[in-house]
């Protein structure tokens, strides 16, 4: 009874359950405390209050590794938790440090031969450029989008873009941008990839590789 008065009042285990439950999914111990204390308005609730709410939170998040619904639900959005950490982070590195240089700029009317021709060189992307659009794709998409295409002449061209899918629809950022701005941008055209290019005009811009979401939350990352 010294550690609590009403020890055998069903209600107080609720309060102890709720306390345990608040700080193990917000990873907040403290405001699980406060919370607690305000509720039930007796400071002899504390002690086996912090006891519920450490074991708690330590089998969760120690235990388990399981981060708090503020988090999750962040990740889940595509932010994270420490966003002006992550713009401060973001801000400081540029594209040209982290992107991925192995990328060949294609015709979008080649034949099926110049398709195989480009497969055989191995890049890790593939870049189909014409006046009014921009088309970035994975050597495994772009086997997948010549692939209903075999039956057609060897010699024959065909316009690449209208096997396209949207999804394949990219933007260009400038090789002297930030990671901060490539995430921006990101962010506001809905893809995960960039091609980087060059200052100058837009039909003398050289390629200079390409950025992908993955290359950002590896810079942040680590």
């Amino acid at each position: 009874q010294w550690v609590s008065p009403a020890v055998g009042d069903i209600g107080w285990y609720a309060l102890l359950g709720m306390a345990a439950m608040m700080a193990a999914t917000l990873n907040a111990p403290l405001a699980a405390l406060i919370y607690l204390l305000e509720l039930s308005a007796t400071p002899a609730i504390l002690l086996p209050g912090m006891l519920a709410v450490v074991s708690a939170t330590l089998i969760c998040h120690s235990g388990f590794s399981m981060q708090s619904i503020y988090d999750a639900l962040l990740r889940a959005h595509g932010d994270h938790a420490k966003a002006p950490k992550l713009s401060a982070v973001l801000r400081a590195v540029g594209v040209a440090s982290v992107l991925d240089r192995n990328v060949l700029q294609v015709s979008a009317t080649p034949t099926l031969d110049e398709c195989e021709y480009w497969l055989r060189q191995t890049p890790d992307w593939l870049l189909v450029r014409s006046d009014d659009r921009l088309n970035l794709l994975t050597t495994h998409e772009f086997e997948e989008c010549i692939e209903p295409l075999h039956d057609m002449p060897r010699d024959e061209r065909f316009n690449l873009n209208e096997h396209l899918s949207d999804n394949a629809a990219t933007r260009a950022i400038s090789i002297v941008a930030t990671l901060e701005e490539a995430h921006s941008m990101m962010r506001t055209n809905r893809t995960t990839r960039l091609v980087v290019v060059g200052v100058g005009s837009a039909q003398q811009q050289k390629v200079h590789g390409v950025i992908t979401r993955e290359h950002i939350e590896a810079v942040y990352l680590q």
